[in-house]
């Protein structure tokens, strides 16, 4: 059996585009009818300097997370967008890992607060979809 390959993140791009709903979405005591949808692109690198590019996206919707009264919807999508600064900074400088380690490092990266934020950053496996994207990894030789 061969070993598993050890890749590190070498860099990721976000982006972002408006969504209006065409019906609310409600959930609870939260109503919604625009929120702001995320895309990250990455690429990651093994050892022999191969490397790949993967895609993901998803909606960052106000009070999914946080359902704090006291933050606004757009306090609640600046957590987002600064979970996703967090984990890309701290994936980016940690050294190579195996796809399996990868997958629990968002625990060790999202446990830290930030200064004057309410709640914990983006939950791992959340923060974690956002930088991973396996349907649509593509190998660059």
């Amino acid at each position: 059996m061969t070993e598993a390959p050890r890749v590190r993140l070498a860099g990721a791009e976000v982006f972002e585009r408006p969504v209006e709903f065409r019906f609310p979405f409600r959930f609870g005591s939260a109503r919604v009818a625009t929120a702001p949808q995320a895309f990250v692109r990455v690429r990651v690198e093994d050892a022999r300097g191969r490397s790949a590019i993967g895609w993901s996206a998803e909606m960052m919707m106000p009070k999914w997370f946080d359902k704090n009264p006291g933050l606004s919807p757009e306090d609640n999508v600046e957590q987002l967008r600064a979970s996703l600064r967090l984990a890309i900074e701290g994936l980016t400088s940690l050294q190579a890992q195996t796809p399996l380690a990868c997958m629990r490092l968002p625990r060790v990266i999202t446990t830290g607060r930030q200064p004057g934020m309410v709640c914990q950053p983006l939950s791992p496996p959340t923060a974690w979809r956002f930088l991973t994207a396996p349907s649509s990894m593509r190998c660059a030789a």
